[in-house]
């Protein structure tokens, strides 16, 4: 027969308030009388659980009464409040170091206005130097020498009154001071005069210098009306330009200049324009341009000779051959850089599509947009040298620049050409 173990037995003596079953408590007494093992290990519980009680109830105090439960709530609800007032006490502190903190600043403060304020006074003002000059001996007897029967104006109200030049004050300061009708006002001496007037230069604001460049704006349009967008608008020789907006406006800042000045305007396709304006310092110049467009015309070149000869361009010739043509091999920029022992001539802000060598001569080709392509051809020309060779499907151009040979052509005509040419840098 299965023993019962120590849970089930302990649960026997709690039986009141272990939970068990009814049919489990009768099952648990039938086995304990049937079983003695069973038996005298309740006894052991049963003993260990006396003893255990009576050790207890030797250390607790009886003399001390038991607080009814209503009284123990009253005291846990007295706890609560107490720990709220303390939360409370620690916000209200923060909340008072704050404003402390405020008010500190703001005394702070305002004591340094003071003390800017009282420095400001304490500063002497620009004395003229006519005023650093002795005064004349009778001035001076004057200034020293008190007026019999005149009375004392307080120095501070009577100067404010004479610089205001306020008749109603000067008579209600003489009226306070006791003065009698007849009493002629006290006049501001010459050195409060001249003090007032120091005062006021030294605090009125110098005006910022005047912009002297000229403005010039006006807009772009064809023969139709329409706006011409980003044509190049500057004047030559002054490094000025712009190009035209959307709308076809544009201006332009240009440094002033003694003699009238030249305003051009270029558009690939259009012909190019010119309007005098006059360069004074400050002045403001509207000029409107109507450009006429111009067919492209294709012109054609002959090249004849070596590398390096001289090239001339034949009207109305057909082109049949072209001789001693350049070998030309892809390069990059610092190989080219090299071959001229300087930077490359270039169109600003036009994209640089490739770089070539023939030799001691560079081409440079760059997107003009429009599928419009420029070519330059440039080296350290020869004596007797005009323009070097080059493939051409429009007009050639040569320009010196610097210790340069440039030789530029385009599907463009020769003025758009050779605005472009006296760009490049």
């Amino acid at each position: 027969m299965q023993h019962l173990d120590e849970g089930l037995l302990q649960a026997w003596l709690d039986h009141p308030r272990s939970g068990l079953e009814p049919s489990e408590v009768a099952d648990i007494r039938s086995h304990l009388a049937s079983c003695e093992a069973c038996a005298r290990e309740l006894e052991v519980l049963r003993g260990s659980g006396v003893e255990a009680h009576s050790l207890l109830a030797a250390g607790v105090d009886r003399s001390v009464p038991r607080p009814p439960f209503e009284e123990v709530v009253r005291r846990a609800r007295g706890q609560g409040e107490l720990r709220r007032a303390r939360r409370r006490l620690s916000r209200m502190a923060w909340a008072a170091s704050l404003v402390v903190a405020l008010g500190v600043g703001w005394w702070s403060n305002d004591l340094y206005r003071q003390a800017r304020m009282a420095e400001a006074e304490r500063a002497p003002a620009a004395v003229p130097a006519r005023l650093l000059e002795a005064p004349a001996p009778e001035a001076e007897a004057a200034a020293i020498e008190p007026q019999v029967g005149a009375s004392t104006v307080p120095t501070g109200r009577a100067e404010e009154a004479a610089q205001r030049s306020d008749p109603e004050a000067t008579a209600e300061l003489r009226d306070q001071a006791g003065f009698a009708d007849t009493q002629p006002a006290p006049e501001p001496s010459v050195a409060t005069r001249e003090f007032a007037r120091a005062g006021a230069q030294a605090a009125a604001p110098s005006a910022p210098p005047a912009d002297d460049r000229v403005v010039v704006s006006g807009i772009v349009r064809n023969e139709r009306g329409e706006p011409v967008t980003s044509a190049q608008v500057y004047v030559a020789g002054l490094d000025v330009g712009v190009l035209t907006q959307q709308d076809g406006s544009y201006t332009l800042l240009v440094p002033p200049a003694d003699t009238a000045l030249d305003l051009t305007v270029a558009r690939i396709g259009y012909r190019t324009e010119k309007q005098a304006f006059d360069g004074r310092p400050g002045s403001t110049v509207v000029a409107d341009f109507d450009l006429h467009e111009e067919a492209l015309q294709l012109q054609e070149i002959i090249v004849a000779g070596a590398v390096g000869g001289v090239q001339r361009r034949a009207l109305g010739n057909a082109i049949t051959r072209v001789d001693a043509r350049p070998e030309w091999s892809s390069a990059t920029l610092e190989a080219a850089e090299a071959v001229l022992d300087r930077g490359l001539v270039t169109l600003p802000a036009a994209a640089v599509l490739s770089i070539d060598l023939a030799g001691t001569l560079v081409r440079v080709r760059q997107d003009l947009g429009d599928a419009v392509v420029l070519t330059l051809v440039q080296g350290h020309g020869n004596e007797g040298v005009e323009t070097w060779p080059i493939e051409s499907a429009g007009t050639v151009a040569s320009r010196q620049v610097d210790d340069l040979l440039v030789t530029a052509t385009a599907p463009l005509g020769d003025d758009s050409l050779q605005v472009l040419l006296d760009q490049v840098r």
